[in-house]
């Protein structure tokens, strides 16, 4: 990631007049502090969960569900060196609106990381002319190579008169062939400006987005700016000292006349908010509580080994908060000796019960006699 400089609205446009353009892809991340960050920091906001998608990247929300960018491509996904496969037919596209997709996309991998789910933004972004809001982004970014000179033009930190390569910095290449290249990593920045129903060329996709500059007086300590790569990088906010996942990085501009394959101080990353598309993503990634305090019949898991899942599923399962998904009317047992089996015996109302042994004195001999024409019409009705 590279560092931005704030910028007001008559900036912007004399910028966008200069030639800035928006690029579809966003990639990887210059950091202006030079440091490696490939280890999770101190304070981690989910670093291992955020994994490799061929060049691009992707973050594990959990329950087997990965959440990236929609323009990079369905692929396996690698978390901690480890590959895990997709599974086909899985892709579900989140909407901007009923007439319009975002640039996100998730998919589920097979077998599930062993990795914690994230927790997913819920409030709106606040509004960053009123409120510093700082992010972490995690991505599958390049270093900063050489330093180059901005974009020259009235108002800009750096003048065209300054040598090459500047004794003040103005940006860097993308370190494409040293040592640290392309890993994950982590960076810092600051919310820019929200973006509503953001666009760029040559895209189809509407999304809801922010936008984040890269800022040459490092307003924050690893300043950064996302590069080719970083398609579907995490962005984390901090709300009232928990993590959350903010966004997905999906796009950034440049300068017309900047040299390729560069960041330099101005330039903006833009990330999907997600909290514009949280309902569209909780309800098919998580069970309904979240995420510890899931019972068998409302974890996500075939706990009796039956094929089924969870209650609506799974036979065993009353409702949610069923304590077993293999009760004695549907684990596959003669419990009460009697000759009947789950459903069968006649003291299983339903699949679910706990028990089939009958309540009271038993069938006694008269009752014992209709039990075989009993179990015949129970099973036809069946």
């Amino acid at each position: 990631m590279v560092p931005l400089e704030r910028l007001s609205v008559k900036r912007i446009v004399a910028l966008l007049a200069l030639g800035l353009f928006l690029a579809p892809p966003a990639s990887a991340l210059v950091i202006a502090s030079e440091a490696a960050n490939d280890t999770p920091p101190a304070d981690d906001p989910g670093f291992d969960n955020v994994g490799t998608l061929s060049v691009f990247s992707g973050v594990y929300l959990g329950y087997g569900w990965v959440l990236t960018a929609r323009h990079t491509g369905l692929y396996d996904v690698v978390f901690g060196g480890v590959t895990y496969p997709r599974v086909p037919d899985s892709e579900v596209i989140i909407e901007h609106d009923a007439s319009n997709d975002a640039d996100l996309r998730m998919y589920q991998v097979d077998p599930w990381p062993d990795l914690p789910p994230l927790a997913i933004r819920s409030d709106p972004l606040p509004d960053p002319g009123t409120t510093t809001t700082d992010v972490v982004m995690v991505g599958n970014g390049w270093a900063a190579g050489d330093p180059v000179i901005d974009q020259p033009g009235p108002g800009n930190d750096c003048a065209e008169s300054l040598p090459f390569p500047p004794t003040s910095p103005c940006g860097f290449l993308w370190n494409l062939t040293g040592e640290p290249f392309k890993r994950i990593r982590w960076a810092t920045n600051r919310i820019q400006a929200l973006e509503p129903d953001f666009t760029f060329t040559g895209n189809s996709y509407i999304t809801e987005s922010f936008a984040t500059q890269f800022d040459r007086n490092l307003p924050t300590p690893h300043e950064a700016q996302v590069a080719n790569g970083d398609s579907g990088a995490a962005v984390f906010i901090q709300n009232g000292g928990s993590w959350e996942l903010a966004g997905i990085l999906h796009a950034r501009d440049t300068f017309g006349s900047q040299p390729t394959n560069s960041a330099v101080y101005g330039n903006r990353s833009f990330a999907a908010d997600l909290s514009f598309y949280r309902d569209q993503i909780v309800p098919i990634v998580y069970p309904t509580c979240f995420p510890a305090d899931c019972g068998p019949c409302n974890n996500s898991v075939d706990d009796d080994g039956d094929g089924f899942i969870d209650d609506g599923d799974d036979p065993g399962c009353r409702d949610p908060d069923w304590p077993t998904e293999s009760p004695q009317c549907d684990d596959g047992i003669d419990n009460d000796g009697d000759g009947a089996i789950d459903i069968l015996d006649l003291t299983c109302g339903n699949a679910w019960q706990p028990s089939e042994s009958p309540t009271g004195c038993g069938l006694g001999a008269e009752l014992a006699l209709l039990l075989p024409p009993l179990l015949l019409w129970r099973r036809r009705r069946r």
